[in-house]
Order: C-alpha cells, then structure tokens, then sequence
C-alpha cells in the first residue's frame, strides 16, 4: 500500500503509510521570494497556498475566497467554506518548512490566451514549476498552479520501483493536466468520458462513464487488454 500526494511531491508506503519513499518539496522562504516576484509581474494576482500539512492553505486575500465561491461553489464549499486570509501571506509561506503548491488567480475573465500563465512562468525559478489549474473558474479569471518540480508519475515511480514494478505494470486513473505525466507513464491511462483533451489524448482508454459515474469502478471490472491502446472493440 501507498500513498502518493500533493501532485507527487511526497510519497509514503507500508501499512501504516510510515515509510517515506520520497519527497520533493519547496521551502517556503524560497516560494515566497518568487510569490513576490509573480505579485509585482502581475498585479492583482491572489494565491492560495497548501503549506505545512497540518496548516492546510494559507490564503492571501479576500479576493481569492470571492473568486472562487462565485466561480466555482462547490469547490469553495468543500475546500474553502470558512477560511479567511492570514494577517501577512508572505511572511506565513516563507516561514513554513513547506509548501506543496500555490495557486495563483489573474484578474478579469480568462479569454483562453494563457497570459497568466506565460507571465508566471517567465518568473517562475528553478526548482519549481507553473502549470495550469485544475480547478474550473467559469467566467472567471485564468488560475495557474506553481509547484515542486516534480509530477505524480515521479511520486509513483518511486514508490513502485521501491517494490520492484514497471511501469507496465501500473494502471492510472487521471482527468486533468496535472495527470499529464503519469497517463502517459503508466502502462494503462484510463480517463473518464468528461476528462480534458490533453488527459484523452495520453490515455490508453476512455470510459465511456464520466467521473460522478464510477469510471474506475467499470474499468477495473473489465479485461486488462481492453484498458490497452491497442485494443479495438471486435
């Protein structure tokens, strides 16, 4: 048993989960210094930070909860419903021993042209890496996500490795950007009919069920060649 988290960036294994296989994460002083320089880059951007597991997200302004909650409400019920911002965002991510991600939100509604993202990336250091959200904001702003440099894949492979399996061995389930690397890793890529383009695109089947609808359930319960990209219905 295992458990990879975070996008990756840390990974535990054995029954009690105690033994760390691998981590990867940032130090805060050095994500804010970047958050500061992504702030002056583009102004009115708001973040939300996963810091210190027993933290949770640390959040850097109103704004960010407001966007949110009007773009998304179910995310906001169930990850946000309650949080305020902290007093000093900054000085609260660099004095923690880490992060795990930030998100940050531009401003306006996104036009599909990935300015935000550009943007960020241009200042993002090394060590770290900026990619799209997964959250959906519709009609609202671009959202990006800057990270360990690492992926799930990278956590996975750790892990599995550590036990002795191939990546041929391993199916994953994904729907989404930050499933990009492990699709496309793993033996068999199984997404959902609902998943984004990039995720179809690396997977080796796609279910006909969407994510409210069990796909991991069905594919399981089918053939392992079906879940192949090579297999073609007779």
């Amino acid at each position: 048993d295992a458990l990879v988290c975070s996008d990756g960036a840390v990974a535990y294994a054995g029954d009690a989960f105690d033994e760390l296989v691998f981590e990867r994460v940032a130090v805060g002083s050095v994500v804010a210094e970047s958050l500061r320089v992504i702030a002056d880059a583009v102004p009115g951007v708001s973040f939300g930070a996963e810091i210190n597991a027993a933290d949770g997200i640390a959040v850097s302004s109103q704004t960010y909860l407001d966007t949110i909650e009007r773009c998304n409400p179910y995310f906001f019920e169930k990850m946000l419903s309650g949080k305020k911002p902290v007093d000093d965002f900054f000085a609260t991510v660099a004095a923690a021993e880490r992060v795990n991600w930030v998100r940050c939100i531009g401003v306006g509604e996104d036009d599909g042209s990935g300015n935000l993202l550009a943007a960020v990336r241009a200042v993002t250091p090394a060590g770290l890496r900026c990619e799209p959200s997964t959250i959906q904001l519709p009609g609202g702003p671009e959202s990006v996500i800057v990270k360990p440099d690492t992926s799930k894949a990278v956590g996975i492979e750790a892990v599995v490795a550590s036990r002795g399996i191939g990546p041929e061995e391993v199916c994953a389930f994904g729907d989404a950007e930050n499933d990009h690397d492990m699709l496309s890793w793993a033996g068999f890529g199984v997404v959902p009919s609902n998943a984004r383009d990039g995720a179809k695109e690396r997977a080796t089947f796609v279910s006909s069920l969407s994510n409210d609808e069990d796909f991991i359930k069905d594919a399981l319960q089918r053939p392992l060649a079906e879940l192949r990209r090579e297999y073609t219905t007779p």
